[in-house]
């Protein structure tokens, strides 16, 4: 290795030396212990779903998480045969350098987002034994009463372990859903915070955790831990530059004081080994271990129960949380035939309300109507009342956006009256929030508080987080329309709050959203154009088209309103272009934005 290598890492292990040093890895440190990484896991998959090479690569270079097509699997099928491939494998190199560090109590904490169990495999090695000389935390629950200033080793498995498979399956869910997770949240400020952890290292992990982890440290401001990044490189030399510096998928950009290294994993770890005092270094890689007959395994067992339809449920469901609507319809009208042909009602109406929901998304309204009447037709034909309320609930929400307002109130209505006669508040949680949105909409103000207390209180009541965020922000948008100024950008800021604290980004660009347009209002058009800016790129990343329009329509009105009207056209245009692509041509939207370039254009 040259001089500066060996200086370099020589200053490096001064950190360690001087202060305990605390880890952030990922799936990346396990490559040399025979699991298979997510790309394989996936193409297994992919393989069983018979998917063509071009829906495969639309997953592949999306950002929707592992974790996420995870729960996605979990909520039609038994995925124990899945989960139990992380059980597999062998301890490597990687997780002994850590083991031994741990030992010598150079390490303080590390947190992994990997579900296997071979940290504990090499710290068992090493003769490090838990609840002894470490604890392991894998629950939200277990996240609340972490002993950061102890002397204690802590092992944080942020995302769930093979050795608690219920652990692992509540966890997707977390991830999937973003709610209920406020404890791991802390995990990561408390991580990154340099009170607690002042360097933290970074092996192995690919920063792709845009639902939970990311969002979160992109939030930390102030007093951040100075972080090494190792970026894994096959070149032999290392490159290392300002941590800010990456564009894509960085959420230390903010960070101080904080360093990206390219450089080979193995060597890296190596280089650190040969300058400490701990037994000979020696590389270990094991043997693929062989793990697709759990995969056949899982597939027969899921066609045999669901029957073959259920892989395109679950791929229309995934291509639709990418926003790859043509795919996803693809594969909800296979879903259908194949319903059609074995006789299953049950399936037929789920998978029609599965297909209104994207034809809902691209605008094709009336399209979402015929399916979603097909399907509450069908459930009632099968006494299926829980399918009666899911499309009544959805029909509610297509009329409300087709702008038949009326239409919309009586879907609500009639899903209350079912929710009410089986007394099921999280269904009547969920219908009082679409009842308060549409009379948002329409103007009754006075409605929207009535409902929106008694759904607030019953969203705090029940612990659902991302209900009582977004309900805040729809009672904020009522107070000012009622004048109440102060009591609106309160409840707006409180539920832009909630939706920091559980890491929901919907609510957070929602409550960003109204709040603008409350500004708007007040003519304070920069503090709008501030907030708008700020909920463009999440809603541009959770690919919610209407919404994206409606903040490029926001932010145009407000540079109208400062007479900065190039900027204005700039904005007017994108929402255009978006629109004519989601609404048919006499959507209300379209007419309203029509009028607004048609202004500019006669100045």
């Amino acid at each position: 290795m040259e001089d500066n290598s060996k200086n370099f890492l020589s200053h490096f292990l001064e950190k360690i030396f001087s202060e305990k040093l605390s880890i952030l890895c990922g799936a990346g440190i396990s490559y040399n212990s025979g699991l298979p990484v997510v790309y394989q896991f996936l193409t297994a998959l992919f393989e069983k779903f018979e998917l063509a090479e071009e829906q495969r690569q639309l997953i592949y270079y999306s950002d929707y998480p592992f974790e996420a097509i995870m729960e996605l699997l979990q909520r039609e099928t038994d995925i124990t045969d899945l989960l139990r491939i992380f059980e597999l494998g062998d301890y490597n190199t990687n997780h002994l350098f850590m083991a031994y560090l741990a030992k010598e109590k150079r390490i303080k904490n590390i947190v992994t987002t990997n579900f296997d169990i071979l940290i504990e495999q090499a710290f068992a090695v090493v003769g490090l034994y838990e609840n002894i000389d470490y604890n392991i935390y894998s629950t939200e629950e277990e996240f609340a009463n972490i002993g950061w200033s102890g002397n204690g080793i802590n092992l944080i498995k942020i995302h769930g372990t093979a050795s608690d498979l219920e652990s692992m399956a509540i966890n997707m869910e977390m991830v999937a859903t973003q709610t209920m997770c406020i404890n791991k949240n802390r995990v990561i400020k408390q991580l990154f915070n340099k009170s607690l952890n002042p360097t933290v290292i970074i092996l192995g992990y690919s920063s792709s955790d845009v639902f939970d982890i990311s969002p979160e440290i992109k939030l930390i401001k102030n007093n951040q831990s100075a972080v090494l990044y190792l970026e894994h490189s096959k070149d032999k030399e290392f490159h290392i530059e300002d941590i800010t510096l990456k564009v894509e998928k960085n959420p230390f950009t903010g960070f101080v004081d904080s360093h990206r290294l390219f450089y080979d994993t193995d060597d890296f770890v190596k280089a650190l080994w040969s300058l400490t005092n701990l037994p000979d270094y020696k590389f270990i890689s094991r043997e693929k271990v062989i793990w697709n007959p759990l995969v056949d395994r899982w597939f027969a067992q899921a066609e045999k129960v669901l029957t073959n339809g259920f892989k395109h449920q679950i791929c229309g469901r995934l291509f639709h949380n990418i926003c790859e609507f043509d795919s996803s319809i693809d594969h909800y009208d296979k879903g259908i035939a194949i319903a059609l042909q074995l006789n299953d009602e049950q399936r037929f109406s789920s998978e029609l309300g599965n297909l209104a929901l994207t034809y809902n998304s691209v605008g094709r309204f009336k399209d979402a109507v015929n399916c979603l009447n097909a399907s509450l037709a069908s459930c009632e034909r099968i006494g299926n009342s829980q399918g009666q309320i899911s499309q009544l609930q959805s029909l509610g929400n297509v009329y409300k956006n087709m702008g038949q307002y009326d239409m919309s109130e009586q879907c609500f209505l009639s899903a209350s009256r079912i929710i009410e006669s089986q007394g099921d508040e999280y269904d009547l949680c969920t219908t009082l929030g679409n009842l308060i949105t549409l009379y948002n909409k329409t103007g009754d103000y006075a409605k929207t508080v009535f409902y929106g207390e008694k759904a607030h209180e019953l969203a705090g009541k029940l612990g659902i987080k991302q209900s009582e965020g977004s309900i805040l922000c729809s009672l904020g948008s009522a107070y000012y329309s009622l004048g109440q100024t102060k009591k609106a950008i309160d409840h707006m800021e409180g539920g832009i709050a909630i939706g920091r604290l559980i890491g929901n980004n919907n609510i957070i660009c929602l409550g960003q959203t109204n709040l603008a347009l409350i500004y708007t209002h007040e003519r304070q058009y920069n503090l709008a154009i501030d907030l708008l800016m700020t909920a463009l790129p999440l809603s541009l990343s959770m690919g919610t088209q209407h919404n994206s329009g409606l903040i490029y329509l926001s932010l145009g009105q407000n540079h109208v309103a400062l007479d900065q009207t190039s900027f204005a056209m700039e904005n007017f245009e994108k929402a255009k272009l978006i629109w004519e692509n989601v609404f048919d041509p006499d959507h209300p939207n379209l007419t309203i934005l029509d009028k607004e370039m048609s202004s500019i254009k006669n100045l």
